[in-house]
């Protein structure tokens, strides 16, 4: 059980974004009920507000450094939003790939599950085939998937990142 343990990959992120925007608050375990992904330590949360154009900024550079990055980090799908040219909110998310999402990878889909994302984007590893059975989905939904356990991604993706914060 992966319960309340970020996977391999959440946490070497995790690392690397601290260490080059230690200002940033990052979220990744939670225990809502029912459970989700945070949960099962397939999920993490950047807390870069689009409303702040400062932090929209970083965030969009993170995200492209994720894009730019995704054959080696293999994370399944990122949520976040954008403003659209009438003054909305444009939902979105870029699925990696596989993992049951939907949509063109690596590029912007229009995302309607929620409207939380603003405040932060959220990254994952889930990977839908790997859906724990009932009773124990509803404490911990996911298994960890191989591209979940994937490390080693950390000085590739901190270097585009330093470069990233050298620019603000």
């Amino acid at each position: 059980m992966t319960r309340g343990i970020e996977c391999p990959a959440i946490a070497e992120l995790k690392k690397v974004l601290k260490t080059v925007f230690p200002e940033v608050e990052i979220g990744t375990i939670r225990f809502p009920t029912p459970a989700d992904r945070h949960t099962s330590g397939l999920a993490m949360d950047v807390m870069l507000s689009i409303e702040k154009p400062e932090q929209k900024a970083i965030a969009d550079g993170i995200i492209s450094v994720l894009i730019k990055h995704h054959s080696l980090m293999r994370w399944s799908d990122i949520v976040y939003s954008d403003w659209s040219d009438d003054g909305s909110i444009y939902y979105y998310h870029i699925p990696g790939g596989g993992h049951g999402y939907g949509g063109k990878p690596l590029e912007r889909n229009n995302y309607t599950k929620d409207k939380k994302h603003t405040d932060h984007f959220h990254i994952d590893w889930v990977d839908f085939d790997l859906k724990n059975p009932l009773p124990e989905y509803n404490l911990n939904p996911y298994q960890q998937s191989a591209d979940a356990k994937r490390t080693g991604f950390a000085s590739a993706i901190q270097a585009d990142l330093e470069a990233l914060n050298d620019g603000n």
